[in-house]
C-alpha cells in the first residue's frame, strides 16, 4: 500500500510537460509575442531618440523644439488627389491609384509622394498619427497573444495528472510506474475529455486572437494593412521608375504638419512645416514582416485544422498517429486499443508516447489492452516475431 502512495507522490510532479503543444500553437503563442516584443523595443528606442524632425527654426519666433513637439503630439498628414482614382486607368496597383495622382510626379511637380499643393475640392488629407502608438500596440498585442499559452499552463497545473514525466525513459522502477499508469487509465477510462477539449479550445483561442489582431492592425493603420504584402509583391514584380513603393505610400518619411499660432501683431497664422518621420523606416519593415508572418501562420493553422479534423473523425488516422509514436507496439494490439478506448484515452497515450522509451510504451499499451480490453491473453505472449526481437534487443538505462 505504501508503494502506491509513494508512487502517487512521485508521479505528481512536473505535470505540465506531458501534453506537448503543436507547432502552430507554439509559433503563435511563443514566437509571435517574441517578434512583437522585439518590434516594440525597436520602435520605442526610436521614439526616445528621434521620432520626428520638423523645419521651423526662426519662423515668427517659433523654436524647432516647439514645432517638433507640437507636430509629434497632434500628428501629421499628407495629401492625395480625390480624382486620381477616377482618372487613372485600371491597373494592378489599386493602392497606388488611391494615393498617387498621375499629374503629380516626384521631382517634377512635387518633392515627395502625396505632398502636392492643396486644391479645394480636389485634394484630401490623410492623417498620420499611428506612429505615436506603434510601440504600445505591438506590446499589448504580444501580451494578449501569449495568453492562450498561460491559460493552458494554468489548466495543466490545476488539474494534475498523477504521473512523473521526468523518468519515463528509464527502466528503474518501471514495473511500479507501469502498474500505476495502467491502474490510473483503468480508473479514468473515457474520462479524459477535459484534457482533449481544453487542448483544442486553447488552440482555437490562439488562432482566433491571431485573426482578431490581423483585423485590428488593419484598422490601426487606417485600412492599409489588408493588402500590404500583396501590393509590395506586385510592386517588386512590376515596378517602374515612376511607381511609388507601397512601403513609402503607407509609411511616408516626409509629411506636413499644420500649426496655428498668434503672430506678434495678434493675428492667427497657419504654418505648414515639413516633417521627417525616421521612425517609419522601421515601421514599414516591421509591419511588412508581420504581414507575411501572419499569412504563414494562417496557412499552417488551416493545415493543422484539417489534420485535427481527420484525427477526430477517423479511427484509422488515429491508429496511424499512435503507431508513429509507439512503433514497437504490435499491429493487433494497436487495433484492440483503438477499438476499446475512446478518443480522449488515445489523446493521453499519444502525448505520453514521445516522452517514454519505445519498449516501455509498447509494454504499457499491451498491458492496457490485456487488463482493460479483456481479451484474456497474457500481454507478454502477444509479442511475436520481429516485435519480440526488437524488445529484447534494447539495452535499458
Amino acid at each position: 500500500m505504501w508503494h502506491k502512495f509513494s508512487a502517487l507522490h512521485h508521479f505528481s510532479r512536473r505535470t505540465s510537460t506531458v501534453f506537448s503543444r503543436s507547432l502552430v500553437f507554439n509559433l503563435i503563442t511563443v514566437y509571435t509575442p517574441v517578434l512583437l516584443l522585439a518590434g516594440s523595443i525597436v520602435t520605442s528606442a526610436k521614439q526616445i531618440l528621434s521620432p520626428i524632425h520638423c523645419e521651423g527654426e526662426g519662423k515668427d519666433g517659433l523654436s524647432k523644439d516647439y514645432v517638433e513637439t507640437y507636430c509629434y503630439i497632434e500628428g501629421t498628414f499628407n495629401l492625395y488627389m480625390k480624382q486620381a482614382e477616377q482618372q487613372s486607368p485600371k491597373s494592378s496597383e489599386p493602392f497606388l491609384r488611391r494615393f498617387v495622382s498621375p499629374q503629380y510626379q516626384v521631382g517634377k511637380n512635387v518633392i515627395y509622394p502625396n505632398l502636392g499643393q492643396f486644391v479645394e475640392g480636389q485634394s484630401s488629407r490623410r492623417e498620420i498619427s499611428y506612429y505615436q502608438w506603434v510601440t504600445f500596440f505591438l506590446l499589448i498585442e504580444a501580451l494578449i497573444v501569449y495568453l492562450p499559452r498561460q491559460i493552458w499552463h494554468q489548466l495543466t497545473q490545476s488539474q494534475c495528472l498523477p504521473f512523473d514525466f521526468t523518468n519515463l525513459r528509464r527502466r528503474e522502477d518501471w514495473e511500479d510506474k507501469k502498474n500505476f499508469l495502467v491502474w490510473h487509465m483503468k480508473q479514468t477510462r473515457g474520462n479524459h475529455e477535459y484534457w482533449l477539449w481544453q487542448y483544442l479550445l486553447t488552440e482555437l483561442l490562439a488562432i482566433a486572437l491571431l485573426t482578431a489582431f490581423f483585423i485590428l492592425t488593419d484598422v490601426f493603420l487606417g485600412g492599409d494593412f489588408y493588402n500590404y504584402g500583396l501590393d509590395w509583391l506586385n510592386y517588386m514584380h512590376n515596378s517602374t521608375n515612376t511607381t511609388i513603393s507601397p512601403m513609402t505610400a503607407r509609411f511616408p518619411r516626409l509629411t506636413v504638419c499644420k500649426l496655428q499660432y498668434h503672430s506678434r501683431g495678434g493675428s492667427i497664422n497657419s504654418y505648414y512645416p515639413l516633417c521627417l518621420l525616421p521612425i517609419n523606416c522601421f515601421n514599414d519593415k516591421i509591419f511588412l514582416f508581420m504581414y507575411f508572418w501572419y499569412a504563414m501562420l494562417f496557412g499552417l493553422s488551416l493545415l493543422r485544422g484539417m489534420y485535427m479534423m481527420v484525427l477526430l473523425t477517423c479511427k484509422p488516422a488515429r491508429r496511424l498517429r499512435l503507431k508513429l509514436s509507439a512503433k514497437l507496439v504490435p499491429e493487433d494490439t494497436l487495433d484492440r486499443f483503438i477499438n476499446s478506448h475512446n478518443l480522449s484515452d488515445w489523446f493521453v497515450l499519444c502525448n505520453l508516447a514521445p516522452i517514454m522509451d519505445p519498449v516501455l510504451i509498447a509494454e504499457l499499451v499491451t498491458q492496457l489492452v490485456y487488463e482493460v480490453g479483456g481479451d484474456g491473453t497474457d500481454p507478454k505472449q502477444s509479442r511475436i516475431g520481429k516485435q519480440e526481437k526488437s524488445l529484447q534487443s534494447v539495452n535499458y538505462i
